[in-house]
C-alpha cells in the first residue's frame, strides 16, 4: 500500500516480537530479561541440568524445598534463584554465590 499502513502485511506478524528499549523522560524499558533463544527441534535436558532461576523471591526457599522432590535424584537445587526486581548487584552476588560462571 502506498501512502499508508497497510495492516494486512505479513510484518505486522512480527512487531508483537519487536521493542524499543531505552529511557526518556518518567520512563526506562530494558530488554535483558526478556531475552528467547529456540532452537529447531526444542532442547533435551533434566532438571539437574538448570543453573538459575527466575522467581519472586518471597517464592525462593519454598524451590529450595521442593526442588529435590522434582529432580531424578532427590539433589538439592545450587543453581542460583535470581528476583528479576534485584539490583545487578544482588543478581552478580547470587550467581557468584552459587557458582554460576559467565561465558563471555
Amino acid at each position: 500500500m502506498r501512502g499508508g499502513v497497510d495492516q494486512g502485511h505479513p510484518l505486522w506478524g512480527l512487531t508483537p516480537f519487536i521493542d524499543n528499549p531505552g529511557s526518556g523522560p518518567g520512563w526506562t524499558y530494558e530488554f535483558e530479561w526478556e531475552r528467547e533463544w529456540r532452537v529447531p527441534g526444542g532442547l533435551r535436558f533434566t532438571l539437574l541440568d538448570i543453573r538459575f532461576l527466575f522467581a519472586p523471591e518471597d517464592e525462593h526457599e519454598r524451590l529450595r524445598q521442593k526442588w529435590p522432590s522434582w529432580n531424578e535424584r532427590g539433589e538439592p537445587f545450587s543453581g542460583a534463584i535470581i528476583d528479576t526486581s534485584w539490583t545487578i548487584e544482588d543478581v552478580q552476588a547470587e550467581l557468584i554465590r552459587a557458582g554460576v560462571q559467565s561465558s563471555g
